[in-house]
């Protein structure tokens, strides 16, 4: 079972913010210079595409999904969701408990995937 938590600041407003939408966790990575960088992004969409994504938890009445690959990272390292504190352009952010875990998602084959090319 794969805890999702949010903070207090993003949990009382997570219903309005979603306006119907789900709560997809997914990621980028690219490779650049024989090295693969990237970020877990959060993001209200229409409920994603169940080849590519899996239902993992239902946060104030919202669903939350996350790319399939991304399952035993979240499962391993307890993401928190919270909203960006920049005040202009607020993104949803992800902290893992163990980001070493991102880290090792990284280096695995196959991961690197053009950001282009997002489903």
């Amino acid at each position: 079972m794969i805890t999702v938590g949010a903070t207090p600041r993003l949990r009382a407003d997570l219903s309005s913010l979603a306006r119907g939408r789900s709560l997809v966790i997914d990621y980028f990575a690219s490779a650049r210079c024989g090295v693969v960088v990237g970020d877990i992004t959060a993001d209200f969409q229409q409920q994603p595409p169940s080849e590519t994504h899996v239902r993992l938890v239902e946060l104030e009445g919202v669903p939350v999904f996350a790319e399939r690959r991304l399952v035993e990272v979240l499962e391993e390292s307890v993401p928190t969701l919270d909203l960006g504190r920049l005040p202009i352009g607020r993104r949803l952010t992800v902290r893992l408990d163990l980001p070493e875990k991102w880290l090792e998602f990284l280096d695995r084959p196959g991961i690197a995937r053009p950001w282009w090319r997002r489903p």
